[in-house]
């Protein structure tokens, strides 16, 4: 039992060397459909530790059927400080009350990782 502890703290200890920060911003935007009926934005994929990735972008909630990404993959190399995402929302005919959300979702991809390996990725909502 102790050594399959000290085991898992190995490994705990030697992961955490391999996680890097990746962040969004803005990380939250209010569009009022009452006021805004076509909306055009744009987030910035920012990569603070200069690590390459891949990364898949997707929709998901309430609204996503109203809303269009410009691309659904990215790459962003080492020495890519930032990547820009831009998207749209056509709200015209979206008439109901209240408060909804959808999340504009950037996952990163897993290249080259096999069976015997122990692996995590960043997905950023």
């Amino acid at each position: 039992m102790k050594l399959k502890i000290i085991i898992c703290l190995i490994v705990l200890i030697y992961s955490l060397n391999l996680v890097y920060a990746m962040g969004i911003s803005p990380a939250y935007t209010n569009i009022i459909a009452e006021e805004t009926r076509d909306y055009q934005g744009k987030i910035w994929i920012i990569n603070n530790d200069q690590v390459g990735f891949k990364a898949k972008i997707y929709l998901e909630g309430e609204l996503s059927q109203y809303f269009h990404l410009a691309t659904k993959e990215l790459s962003i190399k080492e020495d890519d400080e930032y990547k820009i995402i831009e998207f749209t929302a056509n709200l015209s005919q979206f008439d109901l009350p209240g408060t909804f959300n959808t999340n504009i979702v950037i996952e990163q991809v897993l290249e080259n990782a096999g069976k015997e390996e122990i692996t995590s990725k960043v997905i950023l909502k």
